[in-house]
């Protein structure tokens, strides 16, 4: 687990740096690593071989490794680094211009943030009140 949470960083820092191939490669040893199960590390390596998909053009295998990532992230018991995992993933999301995507994903970022819905809102909205919640 640690090996492929270290993979998973060095994979982001090499994506970072413009290392496209040499991130790819980490990223998928650190999938390799992480073959027992962790589905919050799982999801989050996910995301970064996404976001290295989405770095070299392939924008097919960028939306079905960011899948994968939310089916990954779906069962995480880390509610708040699972959090920031939806949110990176919502972002790829509006990166890719798959907005019904990314509006789920920044949804259960919110939820797992505690973030509260008023559903009245947007009823209140429209006869002109003040909504605080």
């Amino acid at each position: 687990l640690d090996l492929g949470y270290a993979r998973t960083e060095q994979a982001r820092a090499l994506l970072a740096a413009g290392n496209l191939d040499e991130a790819a490669d980490t990223g998928r040893r650190a999938l390799l690593d992480l073959a027992t199960g962790d589905r919050l590390q799982t999801g989050r390596a996910l995301l970064v071989v996404g976001r290295v998909a989405m770095a070299q053009g392939d924008t097919e295998d960028a939306l079905a490794l960011l899948r994968r990532a939310a089916g990954a992230l779906e069962g995480s018991e880390a509610p708040r680094q699972a959090g920031t995992a939806w949110r990176e993933l919502g972002e790829a999301y509006v990166e890719l211009g798959r907005s019904t995507e990314a509006i789920e994903a920044l949804r259960r970022a919110s939820d797992l943030a505690g973030a509260t819905y008023n559903p009245l809102r947007p009823a209140l909205a429209a006869a002109g009140q003040t909504v605080t919640a």
